[in-house]
C-alpha cells in the first residue's frame, strides 16, 4: 500500500537513509529537520511510503516566515525532490500534496530541466534568469567611500528582524554585514561556495543598492579567499555585468509578492550548502 503524506520528525532517520542512496547523498539533508528556525507545527515537506513506513520518495520543504510589504508571508523552499525509479508515476501525486497547502507560497532555486518543465506546467513563475558572477574586473568593486562592518550577532541594538536573520544564518557559515555610504546602508548577508570549483560569495541577501553591496567583493576576496560575487539577477536591476555563472533559472508560486522581494535567506542554500567549505 502506497500513501503521501506530510513528513515528520520521526521520519528523520528514514528518510536519510532513502535519500543516502540518491547521488546528492553526501548534503547535511538532517538539517531539513532541524534547522533553527522551525516551529513544531511544520512539516519537513512529504513522504511517499510503502507498507506505512518504506520510504520510496520525498520533496523537502523549508518554511519560514518573511515580512513583505507590511505583510507577514508564509514561504515553503522546495527541494530535494526524489523519488526511487519503480515508484516515479507517484512523482506528480507527490507534487501535487505539497501544493495543497493553500496558506503558503512556493519557492524553487535548483530545479533541473525536468523539473522546469513541470513547475512551469503548475503555473510557477520565473524569479529568475541566472546567476550572475560579477568579476573584479568589472570595476563595480572599486567605489570609494563604502564602508564595511562585519556582524557577529553579539551587538547591542539591532533590529530585531536583523538579529533574527543572524542568529538563524551564521551557525550555518554565512557572513553579515552592515554595508554603508553615508547615511545609507543595510544588511547583506554571503555565504561561501563553489562554481565548477571557483570560490565565489554568494549574495543570499541585500538590503542596499547594488553600487553598495557590489563593493564588498574586494572586501571579501583575501578575507574568505572568493574571486567573485554570485548575485541573483534580480538584485541588479538593468545594470550590465561580466557574466561567467550558471544558466539555470529559478522559480516561485506565490500571490502579492514581487521576484525582487524574494531572497535566498531560510532556503537550501544555508542550510544544505553552507558546510560546503
Amino acid at each position: 500500500m502506497v500513501e503521501i503524506r506530510p513528513a515528520v520528525a520521526a521520519d528523520q532517520e528514514s528518510v536519510l537513509r532513502f535519500l543516502s542512496g540518491t547521488a546528492g547523498g553526501r548534503r547535511p539533508y538532517d538539517r531539513l529537520f532541524n534547522y533553527s528556525w522551525r516551529r513544531p507545527e511544520w512539516n519537513c515537506g512529504y513522504v511517499l511510503v510503502e507498507n506505512g513506513h518504506d520510504v520510496r520518495g520525498y520533496l523537502g520543504h523549508i518554511y519560514s516566515e518573511r515580512r513583505i510589504g507590511g505583510r507577514v508571508h508564509r514561504l515553503a523552499n522546495q527541494t530535494t525532490w526524489f523519488v526511487s525509479p519503480v515508484w516515479r508515476r507517484y512523482s506528480i501525486d507527490l507534487l501535487h500534496a505539497a501544493l495543497a497547502e493553500t496558506n503558503a507560497g512556493f519557492t524553487n532555486l535548483s530545479a533541473n530541466a525536468t523539473v522546469r518543465r513541470i513547475l512551469e506546467a503548475y503555473k510557477f513563475r520565473l524569479l529568475d534568469t541566472c546567476k550572475t558572477i560579477v568579476s573584479p574586473h568589472h570595476g563595480a568593486f572599486d567605489r570609494p567611500g563604502v564602508e564595511f562592518q562585519p556582524l557577529t550577532g553579539g551587538e547591542s541594538g539591532l533590529d530585531p528582524e536583523v538579529r533574527y536573520i543572524l542568529d538563524a544564518h551564521l551557525p550555518l557559515g554565512c557572513k553579515a554585514f552592515h554595508v554603508s555610504k553615508g547615511n545609507v546602508g543595510g544588511l547583506v548577508v554571503v555565504l561561501r561556495r563553489l562554481f565548477k570549483g571557483i570560490p565565489y560569495a554568494d549574495v543570499l541577501h541585500a538590503s542596499v543598492p547594488p553600487s553598495l553591496f557590489l563593493p564588498l567583493g574586494s572586501y571579501l576576496m583575501p578575507r574568505e579567499r572568493v574571486v567573485a560575487l554570485g548575485v541573483p539577477r534580480r538584485f541588479l536591476g538593468n545594470g550590465r555585468y561580466v557574466f561567467i555563472g550558471n544558466r539555470r533559472p529559478t522559480y516561485y508560486l506565490a500571490q502579492d509578492i514581487a521576484p525582487r522581494d524574494i531572497d535566498s535567506l531560510f532556503t537550501e542554500y544555508p542550510l544544505l550548502y553552507g558546510s560546503m567549505r
